[in-house]
Protein backbone atom coordinates (compact mmCIF):
# COMPACT_ATOMS: atom_id res chain seq x y z
CA UNK A 1 0.00 0.00 0.00
CA UNK A 2 1.22 3.67 -0.94
CA UNK A 3 1.32 5.87 1.62
CA UNK A 4 0.98 9.31 0.06
CA UNK A 5 -0.25 12.73 0.79
CA UNK A 6 -3.74 11.38 -0.84
CA UNK A 7 -3.39 7.84 1.89
CA UNK A 8 -3.09 11.01 4.95
CA UNK A 9 -5.91 13.12 2.97
CA UNK A 10 -7.90 10.01 2.95
CA UNK A 11 -8.39 9.30 6.54
CA UNK A 12 -8.30 13.05 7.76
CA UNK A 13 -4.45 13.15 8.72
CA UNK A 14 -3.48 15.63 6.20
CA UNK A 15 -2.73 18.40 8.06
CA UNK A 16 0.21 16.18 10.64
CA UNK A 17 3.92 17.18 10.08
CA UNK A 18 6.18 14.66 8.48
CA UNK A 19 7.43 13.25 12.10
CA UNK A 20 3.68 12.61 13.19
CA UNK A 21 2.93 10.46 8.99
CA UNK A 22 6.50 8.63 9.76
CA UNK A 23 5.14 7.78 13.19
CA UNK A 24 1.71 6.57 11.95
CA UNK A 25 3.12 4.77 8.60
CA UNK A 26 4.80 2.26 11.69
CA UNK A 27 2.13 2.11 13.27
CA UNK A 28 -0.02 1.43 10.96
CA UNK A 29 2.48 -1.20 9.39
CA UNK A 30 2.59 -3.25 12.78
CA UNK A 31 -0.30 -3.32 13.21
CA UNK A 32 -1.04 -4.90 9.71
CA UNK A 33 1.50 -7.46 10.31
CA UNK A 34 0.09 -8.15 13.55
CA UNK A 35 -3.77 -8.65 12.36
CA UNK A 36 -2.21 -10.68 9.38
CA UNK A 37 -0.10 -12.99 11.35
CA UNK A 38 -3.33 -13.89 13.59
CA UNK A 39 -5.19 -14.60 10.50
CA UNK A 40 -2.60 -16.79 8.92
CA UNK A 41 -2.52 -18.58 12.17
CA UNK A 42 -5.99 -19.08 11.89
CA UNK A 43 -5.90 -20.07 8.22
CA UNK A 44 -2.44 -22.70 8.29
CA UNK A 45 -2.00 -26.30 10.03
CA UNK A 46 0.72 -26.40 13.02
CA UNK A 47 2.72 -28.05 10.90
CA UNK A 48 2.44 -24.81 7.75
CA UNK A 49 3.30 -22.83 10.87
CA UNK A 50 5.84 -24.21 11.43
CA UNK A 51 7.20 -24.55 8.29
CA UNK A 52 6.96 -21.02 8.48
CA UNK A 53 8.96 -20.31 11.70
CA UNK A 54 11.99 -22.20 9.53
CA UNK A 55 11.43 -19.90 7.03
CA UNK A 56 11.52 -16.51 9.43
CA UNK A 57 15.42 -18.14 10.15
CA UNK A 58 16.68 -17.70 6.93
CA UNK A 59 15.40 -14.08 6.05
CA UNK A 60 12.76 -12.05 4.59
CA UNK A 61 12.79 -13.20 1.07
CA UNK A 62 12.38 -17.20 2.24
CA UNK A 63 9.50 -15.89 4.22
CA UNK A 64 7.67 -14.51 1.27
CA UNK A 65 8.53 -17.60 -0.88
CA UNK A 66 6.86 -19.90 1.50
CA UNK A 67 3.55 -18.00 2.08
CA UNK A 68 3.30 -17.80 -1.43
CA UNK A 69 3.57 -21.66 -1.33
CA UNK A 70 1.38 -22.41 2.02
CA UNK A 71 -1.03 -19.23 1.35
CA UNK A 72 -1.14 -17.99 -2.01
CA UNK A 73 -3.95 -15.69 -1.17
CA UNK A 74 -1.49 -13.72 1.00
CA UNK A 75 -0.96 -10.74 -0.66
CA UNK A 76 -5.09 -10.29 -0.41
CA UNK A 77 -4.80 -10.78 2.90
CA UNK A 78 -2.45 -8.10 3.45
CA UNK A 79 -4.27 -5.78 1.11
CA UNK A 80 -7.71 -6.53 2.54
CA UNK A 81 -6.39 -5.75 6.70
CA UNK A 82 -4.68 -2.63 5.01
CA UNK A 83 -8.34 -1.62 4.07
CA UNK A 84 -9.91 -2.55 7.58
CA UNK A 85 -7.17 -0.96 9.42
CA UNK A 86 -7.37 2.45 7.01
CA UNK A 87 -11.28 2.34 7.76
CA UNK A 88 -10.32 2.46 11.32
CA UNK A 89 -8.14 4.91 10.76
CA UNK A 90 -10.36 7.70 9.70
CA UNK A 91 -12.64 7.75 12.39
CA UNK A 92 -9.50 7.73 15.18
CA UNK A 93 -7.62 10.09 12.84
CA UNK A 94 -8.30 12.98 14.69
CA UNK A 95 -7.81 10.95 18.27
CA UNK A 96 -4.54 9.95 17.31
CA UNK A 97 -3.65 13.51 16.13
CA UNK A 98 -4.33 14.98 19.46
CA UNK A 99 -2.46 12.49 20.91
CA UNK A 100 0.86 13.01 18.86
CA UNK A 101 0.45 16.58 19.59
CA UNK A 102 -0.16 16.43 23.04
CA UNK A 103 3.70 14.33 23.35
CA UNK A 104 5.32 17.21 21.49
CA UNK A 105 3.43 19.94 23.60
CA UNK A 106 5.30 17.49 26.51
CA UNK A 107 8.86 17.40 25.13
Amino acid sequence: MKLDDQFYQDIGYGQATEEQKLELAAQLSEVVQNRVALKLSDLLSEEQLKQLDEAVEDGDEAVFKKLAELYPAYPELVRAETDAVKAELHFGAQEVLDQSQNKALEK
